[in-house]
């Protein structure tokens, strides 16, 4: 059995959008923790351990994180780690990587930097979060002033914001493509292709033609892309994720690294899409694809390793203690920020506030 951590099992519960669904008959292999579990004395016994959503965790979890990596590496040298929390970067942090490598051609600035963007159009996104950009295109140093007010207005965390220079990859049927491929350990697995007119591209509200479907279907097997994939994944000190990228006259640009992606959904309850060749050529793709990360999984889970004995790991009085202090500090947070944004949305209370981040927040 092999441990899978992961950061707000509520959000993303594996255990009904994948041990439920795709990963059903490997469910047995694999046992989930939620981050927020961690406690100052733990009994870990799997052969292996996937430290996902490493890039959710503050600064004190990954202390804590790195203590437990350090007492298996050490003890239970036979037992298999991935995503070292002291080797793993952020997205910033990533991005900033791959251009200094000469992947990426486009620049990343944290929001204090604001003054050293000098190529227009940028957008503003979080550092942390999966929620795409948080602005429109800003096309001018004034507007992105602007729009750096209106966040920390809104009550972003200007420590977790960056600006993204913004790169054209529209191909010539006018759509924006989204390419996603994951990492397990030595595999490296094309996933999917979305395709949108907009240039933040989302599932949701994505075009659905065969043309897309069959570029999925080649992006999944011709591996064409895979070595350039696995070199991102290794600057980034990263074993396990997904990789968003696009492709710009033929030559990748990597987006972002999702340390906890989706990796099965659960039943769905909206319409079903007509079974035309679209669907077909799509189900058979993806079924193809699962077959792949479940065999990936069970790479992790050697059963040629014996079950190893239990270990008990106990994080250091210093870390738990601030790790304590730290989640009823983000409780009060929390709390703080429902109220203010029950205030901003409410038909009366909130309908300056509304007006006035309109006013301030220019739309790309």
């Amino acid at each position: 059995m092999f441990q899978w951590w992961q950061a707000d099992s509520e959000a993303f519960p594996i255990e009904t959008r994948y041990a439920q669904v795709r990963g059903k008959e490997i469910a047995h292999r694999f046992h989930v923790t939620d981050y927020h579990t961690l406690s100052c004395e733990m009994t870990l016994t799997a052969r292996a351990h996937l430290f996902s959503g490493i890039d959710q965790l503050s600064r004190i979890e990954r202390e804590a994180v790195a203590e437990i990596w350090d007492q298996v590496k050490s003890q239970r040298p036979l037992v298999k780690l991935f995503n070292d929390p002291r080797r793993v970067l952020t997205r910033f942090e990533v991005l900033q990587r791959l251009h200094t490598e000469g992947l990426n051609t486009f620049r990343v600035f944290r929001v204090d930097h604001a003054d050293q963007v000098d190529r227009f159009p940028v957008f503003v996104r979080s550092d942390k979060n999966h929620d795409g950009a948080l602005t429109g295109l800003i096309r001018s140093a004034d507007a992105l002033r602007k729009s750096i007010r209106a966040l920390r207005a809104r009550g972003a965390d200007m420590n977790d914001l960056m600006i993204v220079e913004y790169v054209d990859a529209r191909a010539d049927d006018g759509l924006y493509r989204k390419y996603a491929a994951f990492r397990v350990g030595d595999h490296v697995l094309p996933s999917h292709v979305l395709g949108h007119h907009h240039w933040m591209v989302k599932s949701e509200g994505g075009e659905r033609n065969l043309r897309l479907a069959r570029d999925e279907e080649q992006f999944n097997a011709n591996g064409r892309y895979n070595d350039w994939i696995l070199r991102a994944f290794k600057l980034a000190g990263i074993d396990y994720g997904r990789l968003d990228f696009g492709v710009v006259a033929g030559v990748p640009q990597a987006w972002e690294i999702n340390m906890q992606p989706t990796v099965g959904r659960g039943p769905s309850k909206t319409k079903p899409h007509p079974q035309d060749e679209i669907t077909h050529v799509l189900a058979a793709v993806r079924a193809a694809f699962h077959v792949r990360l479940r065999e990936a999984f069970v790479s992790l889970d050697d059963r040629n390793i014996p079950e190893p004995e239990p270990l008990v790991v106990r994080i250091s009085h210093p870390v738990i203690a601030a790790l304590t202090a730290e989640r009823r500090s983000v409780d009060r947070r929390a709390r703080l920020k429902s109220v203010l944004s029950n205030t901003f949305h409410s038909p009366t209370l909130g309908r300056p506030l509304r007006w006035m981040y309109r006013q301030l927040l220019p739309r790309g």
